[in-house]
């Protein structure tokens, strides 16, 4: 990338496009709200947004810190000079919990490949790979709020997701859902 300002750009524009085609519209702010944008979906809801680029493509992305919020989504970009851009589409709830707060900053990082591990020391990537162009999440706010509301709530969120990733990729490590799956008691969903 040239330069951070043109990678956040070309980050919006990637945005912008995948959420117009799932009919979800992008405005932006007169005032300052402390979101970079808000959000229209089709049934109607109202969606703040924020839009993240990876700087210098190492998997760490940095927001201001700030009151997770359901209605509130952090879409952070990494940019791969081969493939076509991935988007990590994370209601700020999720983004919170797994993003780290340096002391005496107001700042909170997200490292995707050296942050938080949760379970079964994966790296946040391959734990939360669910949320990998997950743009549903945003398109179809209506039937996942529900589990955007509290951690106890994301957690079923992310099962949910790594059951469908697994059910549409089939190629995906099958092996290691099934044995994060076992650990939460979620293996009959799975099999049927």
């Amino acid at each position: 990338m040239a330069t951070k300002q043109v990678a956040g750009q070309l980050a919006e524009l990637h945005v912008f496009s995948e959420l117009l085609k799932q009919g979800v519209m992008p405005y932006a702010p007169a005032v300052e709200t402390g979101s970079d944008y808000l959000l229209k979906t089709a049934k109607g809801a109202i969606l703040e947004l924020a839009v993240k680029v990876s700087g210098k493509g190492n998997g760490t992305f940095v927001v201001p810190d700030y009151q997770p919020d359901k209605k509130r989504f952090i879409v952070c970009v990494e940019f791969d000079e081969s493939d076509a851009p991935v988007a990590w589409v994370l209601p700020s709830l999720v983004f919170h919990a797994y993003s780290t707060r340096p002391s005496k900053k107001d700042l909170r990082t997200l490292n995707l490949d050296g942050g938080r591990r949760k379970y079964f020391g994966e790296p946040l990537r391959d734990y939360i790979r669910g949320f990998r162009n997950r743009w549903e999440l945003i398109a179809d706010y209506q039937y996942y709020r529900r589990f955007i509301n509290s951690p106890e709530r994301f957690e079923d969120l992310e099962d949910i997701l790594l059951m469908l990733l697994v059910a549409e990729r089939p190629d995906t490590d099958e092996e290691s859902v099934l044995f994060r799956a076992s650990a939460f008691g979620v293996t009959d969903a799975l099999s049927g």
